[in-house]
């Protein structure tokens, strides 16, 4: 059957049992598929509260969307979308994840859903929040892990008056956002509606590390040639140069930046092998090489364990052809530690194999 067909197919089954959900997750729905369901669904579920579009292949959301009119969740997550439409503002949403779009900015039209009590926006490349995050009275749950948020709105000190959690994991927050964030956000307090007279703090979540040493692709080549001043800034030069350059470069210099930021570090004894196996690949795109480039920008995901298992695997065949040099005990770890996580991999159900936050949690496993 076609994804179409298959979606067909779940909203008849849903409609036999007067559901409220529908979940048309990852059956490779494109937006076209999606704007001839639509009127389907409004007909055969007229009262539905949730819609599960994950795992599919989006471009954007059509205006029809709004032909919903009860719908109160959204998952759009893991799809191609850039933004969301103007008219999502007249649903009445109180969840809303629109999660692992890569290109996605933050959409203005999120700021006017006044009912919105949950808001996940994870693995989307985010550098910044607008002001008019601070509209969402209602909101009690903000997850925006795992993007590249380096400051946050100071209208978020005073607005987001029920915010109850707080998710900011993996983020690269400067030293000076995290003391105001844990002064103002850390210790407010707000009033329950059940009880007016209890009050309750907000729960923060983010990474020490990610504000303890901001990496990025400057400071993680300095780190990489310690001792060798001059090759690091030969390497810098050499990002600049491409950056000023045509698309093709412009494109190169995006992707090393990304590469080098994302490249694994305390790794203890293993960190020797991903240092000389960056500097292979660096030395090589140097001197020209045409095939280097592409496997680097295949190798960028929504997180930055694709870059690690790359390396893994890179340095793995360069120590084989001899071309870098791996301790033989280290070696056999690398090897050992791989043929796990494919056991791993083909152990878990076919639809979440390529979800990144299943790819984080194999690699977890195997770290264990």
């Amino acid at each position: 059957m076609t994804p179409f067909e298959k979606a067909k197919q779940k909203i008849n089954e849903a409609a036999t049992f007067s559901s409220k959900d529908l979940n048309l997750s990852g059956l490779g729905l494109t937006t076209a598929d999606l704007e001839q369901l639509i009127p389907e669904i409004q007909k055969e579920l007229p009262n539905l509260r949730c819609l599960d579009l994950s795992n599919n292949q989006l471009t954007y959301l059509p205006d029809t969307i709004a032909q919903l009119s009860k719908l109160n969740k959204l998952n759009v997550s893991f799809n191609h979308l850039t933004d969301l439409p103007d008219i999502l503002a007249d649903l009445g949403l109180k969840e809303l994840n629109v999660s692992f779009n890569r290109n996605m900015l933050f959409p203005d039209v999120i700021t006017r859903l006044k009912k919105l009590e949950k808001l996940e926006v994870k693995y989307n490349r985010l550098t910044r929040l607008p002001d008019t995050i601070a509209n969402l009275s209602n909101l009690k749950e903000f997850d925006a892990s795992f993007n590249d948020l380096r400051e946050l709105p100071e209208s978020m000190a005073n607005g987001l008056p029920e915010l109850a959690k707080l998710s900011l994991t993996s983020n690269p927050l400067s030293g000076e956002t995290i003391q105001w964030l844990t002064s103002t956000i850390g210790r407010r307090t707000r009033r329950t509606r059940t009880r007016g007279r209890t009050r309750r703090g907000v729960r923060l979540s983010f990474d020490m590390a990610a504000y303890d040493k901001i990496k990025n692709y400057k400071a993680v080549l300095r780190e990489l040639y310690r001792g060798e001043e001059g090759t690091a800034q030969e390497m810098i030069n050499l990002i600049e140069t491409a950056d000023k350059g045509d698309a093709e470069k412009q494109e190169l210099a995006k992707n090393l930046k990304e590469f080098l930021e994302k490249m694994p570090h305390g790794q203890g004894p293993v960190q020797e092998v991903y240092d000389k196996t960056v500097k292979h690949l660096l030395q090589e795109i140097k001197n020209g090489d045409k095939d280097t480039a592409p496997l680097i920008a295949t190798s960028l995901g929504n997180c930055a364990t694709p870059v690690k298992s790359f390396l893994l695997q890179k340095a793995i065949g360069l120590a084989g052809e001899n071309k870098i040099a791996i301790d033989p005990k280290i070696l056999n770890q690398l090897i050992a530690r791989e043929a796990l996580k494919e056991a791993i991999k083909r152990k878990m159900p076919g639809n979440y194999t390529g979800k990144a936050e299943y790819i984080e949690l194999v690699e977890a496993l195997v770290d264990t």
